[in-house]
């Protein structure tokens, strides 16, 4: 973003995927093997791709703010919220997993408690 070139954002929507009941196929928390393993033991996983308007930054538009509205934007077409969340994080997070201290599950209920009180859905 920062060349603040036009860019042509696209959303991958995977079909019938049930968060905490089907295995994650977004490559999230798990390694290559892990990963895998579950997208084999999977019955299918539907795929398909949402390519959205190709967009330009706005006059006086700062990398950030370019970036911030075509993060909008995706989140939007994925039916998901923004996060403030950094890669950071979410290696901590891993962390926190593969030491034993947090299961999916508990993972995926403390995530939904938090969106119910920011009345996401």
């Amino acid at each position: 973003f920062v060349p603040l070139l036009p860019v042509a954002p696209f959303v991958f929507k995977f079909e019938g995927y049930r968060r905490g009941i089907d295995f994650d196929p977004h490559y999230t928390t798990v390694g290559a093997v892990g990963f895998a393993f579950g997208l084999m033991s999977q019955p299918s996983i539907g795929l398909s791709v949402e390519y959205l308007p190709v967009q330009y930054p706005l006059d006086g538009e700062t990398p950030r703010d370019y970036a911030n509205r075509i993060q909008t934007l995706v989140a939007k077409a994925s039916s998901l919220p923004v996060v403030s969340q950094t890669y950071a994080d979410k290696k901590a997070l891993e962390d926190v997993i593969s030491d034993g201290h947090l299961t999916y599950p508990a993972l995926y209920e403390i995530q939904r408690v938090s969106l119910d009180r920011k009345n996401v859905k």
